[in-house]
C-alpha cells in the first residue's frame, strides 16, 4: 500500500487528474484495515489493548472500565481516541473523492450532449 500512498501524495500534490480515485482507493483500503484491527481485537475481547483491569470483574469485559493511567494512555487515547480519528479522515477524504469522481462524470456526460 506504501507505494500507491506515494502516488496519491504525488498526485494530491501536482494537481493531476488521478488524484480522487488514487485518494478514493487509498482511503478505502485504509478505512478497512483500521475496520479490520478495531473488529478484530473488540471481537477477541480486547486482549492486546488492556480495556479491562488485569484484576478482572465478573459484571463483563467492560465493567471495570476507568481513568486509571494506563486506562487513559492505552484504552482511552490509544485506542478509542485515535482510531475514531483514523476512522473519521478516511471517510471524510473518501466522501469527498467520491463526490469529485461522480461531479466529473455529470460534467464530462454534460460536455457529450
Amino acid at each position: 500500500m506504501a507505494p500507491l500512498c506515494f502516488f496519491a501524495y504525488r498526485a494530491i500534490r501536482q494537481g493531476l487528474p488521478s488524484r480522487y480515485p488514487l485518494e478514493l482507493i487509498v482511503s478505502l483500503m485504509h478505512a478497512f484495515g483500521m475496520l479490520m484491527f478495531c473488529a478484530v481485537e473488540i471481537y477477541e475481547g480486547n486482549t492486546n489493548v488492556p480495556a479491562v483491569d488485569p484484576i478482572g470483574n465478573a459484571e463483563g469485559r467492560f465493567a471495570n472500565l476507568g481513568f486509571s493511567e494506563n486506562h487513559i494512555t492505552y484504552w482511552w487515547f490509544g485506542f478509542a481516541f485515535s482510531e475514531t480519528i483514523w476512522a473519521v479522515i478516511p471517510f471524510l477524504l473518501s466522501v469527498r473523492a467520491f463526490n469529485k469522481i461522480v461531479a466529473s462524470f455529470k460534467l464530462d456526460s454534460q460536455k457529450a450532449k
